[in-house]
């Protein structure tokens, strides 16, 4: 039997616990997430509510980011990039303002938008954006089930590929959207998260994370794991992310 309350961390002084009973973690790889990465996506998201927010735009957290929240009361600690969703109509408000800002679109159609930054010099987080159109009582967007990671596959997405899916989301489980804590500041999710997540094949009993499938983006190198292991040894436990396995 899984003890619920089983680990607890904090990152950048936010304090967490994991309470979801069916969430299962290698402890081997609890030493070697990078923390620069959480705090990256902590900052893109914060962006992208503060924007949305200005300019009236509603939005939801979606897919692996939503699962996160569920989770992890924030950043999902085994995923490297956020996804949201708005209406389509949004989108060239959007657009105008994350060009000024410095952010790159690595891809944009009707459907679906890719922008990046660069976090901490060489940390590169992408958001992928999904647009909805309101069809029958029902919202409809594209997504592609694998994160693809060049501007040429994004491209390709524009043809009907195995892996380029057309998705029904029910107008009553997304909207109203709704606001939650994550991590030290607010987002907005679907109405009807659980639901939601369970159309997506992403509502489980069990969540089992281990080295061997988590995106290598997410683990640090040997040598910045030595480097941080002497900052440590100085500073004692002064680390953004530290995690406590009970």
């Amino acid at each position: 039997m899984i003890q619920e309350d089983r680990y607890h961390y904090s990152l950048n002084n936010v304090f967490h616990t994991i309470t979801h009973s069916g969430v299962i973690i290698e402890p081997s790889l609890l030493l070697q997430l990078n923390e620069k990465i959480f705090l990256s996506q902590k900052y893109i998201l914060k962006y992208i509510h503060d924007l949305c927010v200005y300019h009236h735009i509603d939005y939801a957290i979606y897919h692996k980011t939503l699962l996160g929240a569920k989770l992890f009361q924030g950043v999902h600690i085994f995923h490297p990039h956020i996804e949201i969703v708005m209406m389509y109509r949004n989108f060239e408000d959007l657009e105008k303002e994350l060009k000024k800002d410095g952010f790159h679109i690595d891809f944009h159609s009707n459907y679906m938008m890719v922008l990046s930054s660069t976090f901490f010099e060489k940390i590169q987080i992408k958001a992928f954006i999904y647009f909805l159109h309101l069809h029958e009582n029902h919202l409809l967007y594209h997504i592609s089930p694998q994160l693809v990671e060049s501007t040429k596959k994004y491209k390709d997405l524009l043809q009907p590929k195995e892996e380029f899916h057309l998705s029904f989301i029910p107008f009553h489980h997304l909207f109203p959207f709704q606001t939650i804590s994550y991590e030290d500041f607010i987002v907005y999710t679907p109405k009807e998260c659980d639901k939601v997540l369970d159309a997506l094949h992403l509502l489980q009993e069990e969540y089992i994370y281990s080295e061997g499938v988590i995106s290598s983006s997410l683990i640090k190198k040997e040598e910045e794991e030595e480097e941080k292991g002497g900052r440590e040894k100085e500073k004692g436990s002064s680390s953004l992310f530290s995690f406590f396995p009970f």
